[in-house]
Order: structure tokens, then sequence, then C-alpha cells
């Protein structure tokens, strides 16, 4: 087991904030196995493109949440996240976003000279054949968001050095930790004693719809306040299917810009394509922050939250402000 010198050795070599330059694809490529990975970790062929780019951390990937919900969260090795995000092009189109991980052996400090060895065992070709396995009856995707528990080890809520991490690292500042890490935790208290009395507040309650919006991107919407979202909803904290996280409930009251509508994302659990048939709006900026429960606190993998058209409302001074200014240019 690492010690708490090694730990902090390998967050202080990269922190959030810090720069990075991309190798090259070929230095890249001299690092995986036959399989596209290191570490049990995919490079992705949708992270060709930023080889050589110069680009800032905007979090150090030292843990993260588990997609298929069985434990906490996970402890991944020697990865980050960079301000990039996958657009799904080489997954079937998958629109979910992931923000990507980065190995920090595919990343050097800017100015550094310092080259892999290269003894490539593998070429663009097999990233691209990595991105599906199994029969072609049905395609079966694989990316780094399924492959999350074979590149990691589970990490309890209760390891206390995840903590540290999280604020040398700069993923959070030590405010933020001794404002929100109380809270969290009396929250999970209070939602096991719930369900020991056996009380749901939604229970029994016609969950209410509302008329479609018909977003499209590049409009604004306002997130309803959060005493209206509960009608929405149904006992599992559910519309349609569609779960409302808690941290969703940090945006309520907001304005923000449409970003897309989500119509087909790739399960983490098994690889395939899931269609969503029913309205399904992503935000700009509305991202999982990882305060919803102590299972999955300060998790850094910042996903896209999903939103029901339900849950939001157009803002009509703010759309035609863009008009008239869109109008004038």
């Amino acid at each position: 087991m690492a010690g708490p010198l090694s730990i902090l050795s390998e967050v202080f070599e990269w922190r959030a904030g810090d720069w990075a330059e991309v190798r090259p694809l070929d230095e890249i490529l001299a690092s995986l196995d036959g399989e596209g990975c290191l570490e049990s970790l995919p490079f992705m062929p949708e992270m060709i493109p930023y080889c050589g780019q110069f680009l800032r951390v905007v979090k150090v990937a030292h843990k993260t949440c588990d997609p298929t919900g069985s434990t906490d969260l996970r402890r991944m090795k020697n990865a980050v996240h960079l301000e990039t995000r996958c657009d799904g092009s080489h997954h079937g189109g998958c629109q979910a976003g992931c923000l990507l991980f980065w190995k920090t052996a595919w990343l050097k400090k800017p100015g550094s000279h310092q080259a892999n060895a290269l003894r490539p065992v593998c070429d663009q070709a097999a990233l691209e054949r990595a991105t599906r396995v199994g029969n072609e009856d049905e395609a079966v995707y694989r990316c780094q968001a399924t492959e999350i528990v074979r590149a990691t080890a589970r990490l309890p809520s209760t390891q206390p050095m995840q903590y540290v991490r999280d604020i040398v690292s700069r993923n959070v500042t030590l405010a933020e930790f001794l404002w929100h890490a109380p809270a969290i935790y009396l929250k999970g208290v209070k939602n096991r004693l719930a369900r020991l009395v056996g009380k749901s507040a939604s229970e029994g309650r016609r969950v209410a719809q509302r008329a479609p919006l018909h977003l499209r991107p590049g409009e604004f919407v306002q997130i309803r306040p959060e005493e209206e979202i509960p009608e929405t909803l149904d006992r599992e904290n559910r519309n349609l299917g569609l779960h409302f996280e808690s941290d969703m409930r940090l945006y309520c009251g907001e304005v923000r810009r449409v970003l897309g509508r989500v119509e087909r994302v790739i399960d983490e659990r098994n690889g395939k394509m899931r269609r969503i048939h029913r309205d399904c709006i992503v935000l700009e900026g509305v991202t999982c922050r990882g305060l919803s429960s102590r299972h999955r606190l300060f998790c850094p993998r910042g996903a896209y939250a999903f939103w029901r058209e339900a849950w939001l409302e157009r803002t009509e001074t703010e759309n035609a402000a863009v008009a008239d200014k869109q109008t004038a240019s």
C-alpha cells in the first residue's frame, strides 16, 4: 500500500490549474499494450486530435465514481482530467460528452524535452478495433467509461487520505471541503433514518408533466426553483425514468444555455448503446460536482447532468437579447 509521502508526491506532480503538453501520438502509442490500454485504461481515437496541444489540468483524477453502482468510489493512479471531452465520433455518436481521462505518461510539463521510448505494439488501426467488442449482431462499445472498474481499485468513502488528495491537488479548496463534507455525511444519516421509518414524501403522489418546450441548442433556460421539482418526480426521484440527482439542486434557479439534446449514450455497465426517446437536455457548464452522497464525495469526473424539460423553463428575456444581437450583427 502506498504511504502518505508517496501519495502526496504523486499529487504534487500534477495539480488542477497546471498546464500540460499532450505527447505526440507515436510516444503515446509506445506506452500502450496490444489492446490500446495503459494500466487497463484505453487511449481512445477521439483523443488523437489533442496530441501535441497545450491544455490545462481541470482536475486530478485520483478517484472516480463506479459506473456499475456496486461499490463506493474507485481509486485511479497516475491520471488527470484535461479540458477535453469525448465527442463520441468513434463510439457510435455517443452524446454523453464524458470528461476524458489522461494518464500522466501521455503528458509532459511544458518545456520538457523528455521523450518516451518508442517501442510501440499498438497502432491507430488497433485503437479503432478496440472501440468495439463481441459480434457484429449487436454493437458493444468499449471506452474509458466502460473500463473504469478494470482500470481502478475500490476506494471506501471512509478512507481519509483521498480527502487530503482532494485538497492538495487543488480539486477542492479547504473551504469547500469544510462546507460540504459535514453536510453530505449528515444528509446520509438523515436518509438512512428516513428509510428505516419507511416514509416517502412522494409516495402516492401523481407525477406532474408539463408541456414540452422543444428546446434547441443555444437557447437560454432557467432551471426551475427547487420547490417546484418534487411535483415532477416519482417516489424514486425520477421523471419518466430519468433520475433527478441531488447535485442538480445546486443549479436550481440559475439561467443556463442549452448545449444540446441527448438521444443516444453508451451504457457504462454493459457497453450497449441506449436510445433516449424522450426529451433529455444538457446545459452549458452544468456537471456533477460529486456532492450528491458520501459515496461520490468530490468525485472529479464532471459528468454532464441530464435534464427533463419539465425541470426547465424558457427565459424569454435572455433569448430576446441574443436574437437582437444576432440581428444587429
